[in-house]
């Protein structure tokens, strides 16, 4: 959702590319294994106090994508980490 419409889009990204805003108040990621999803500036947090970006990635987080707060084997949520690094009120 981050690409512009230009004079060669098609027809169709023409229509929806107004949209844009509107359509991503209601789409959310699946996270998976989270290397396709920015952490500071994706809407990937379903059910925040408001859409992200919240603010700035903080100056002693080297974290930029959402794999980087999950448990490289496990997968499973790095508790620790998410509630150093982010608000309280999205990180529970």
């Amino acid at each position: 959702m981050n690409s512009r419409c230009s004079r060669a889009s098609s027809k169709v990204w023409k229509t929806f590319s107004p949209l844009k805003e509107l359509l991503q108040l209601g789409i959310k990621w699946h996270v998976g294994d989270g290397m396709n999803i920015q952490a500071w500036t994706d809407s990937w947090i379903p059910q925040t106090p408001q859409p992200l970006p919240l603010l700035d990635k903080p100056v002693d987080c080297d974290s930029t994508v959402v794999a980087d707060f999950l448990h490289n084997e496990s997968r499973q949520w790095n508790r620790a980490l998410v509630l150093d690094k982010w608000p309280l009120e999205y990180a529970l």
